[in-house]
């Protein structure tokens, strides 16, 4: 098991801890062969990466809270699919941040591309903010034998069905709706 992720923010100018930001519990690795518990959290090196905000995140500038959108790089454990025909799926937090507040508002799934061939690792490497709307731009980044494949997407979460209480996104998506993507460049 890996060490558990966090999101932490910190005063620009002291350097002191403001918030730890809560990590629904999915996130954290688990991997206890006596407690027969089955695999879960983030893989080695493949938690969240992707990172971004919209509003003014300035505590002396705030006139409304601000959003924070972060995403793993690759599936958690326990949404890793059996069938490699079975494309991975993200997952993409939402935070609502105001003064004395940070508060998880929802969660989705991001659809991450088939791993092209003789990639050795393939992930959601960034995520900008276009609009206050929910649209994104984001960037999948393939590493593997042939050298780096990117490819830059336009992303839109309205519509999107909120996972933040579904346990395992294994399989097919019945009836849960993922982010929209679609290709800019790549």
């Amino acid at each position: 098991s890996g060490a558990p992720p966090r999101l932490l923010e910190f005063d620009r100018e002291t350097g002191q801890l403001l918030t730890e930001f809560r990590i629904p519990n999915r996130y954290l690795p688990r991997d206890d062969p006596a407690a027969d518990d089955t695999p879960s959290g983030v893989q080695s090196n493949l938690g969240f990466e992707a990172l971004t905000t919209s509003g003014s995140p300035s505590r002396s500038t705030w006139v409304e809270p601000f959003r924070l959108f972060m995403a793993t790089e690759g599936p958690l454990l326990q949404d890793l699919d059996d069938d490699l025909a079975i494309a991975p799926k993200n997952r993409l937090l939402h935070y609502l941040i105001g003064e004395n507040q940070s508060t998880l508002i929802s969660e989705h799934v991001y659809p991450l591309d088939l791993s092209p061939t003789g990639a050795l690792v393939n992930g959601l490497s960034e995520i900008l903010t276009i609009d206050r709307g929910g649209h994104f731009l984001a960037l999948e980044r393939a590493f593997g034998l042939k050298g780096f494949a990117i490819k830059l997407y336009q992303i839109a979460t309205g519509g999107a069905t909120d996972t933040s209480t579904v346990t395992t996104l294994k399989g097919e998506l019945n009836g849960i709706v993922p982010i929209r993507k679609r290709l800019v460049n790549g």
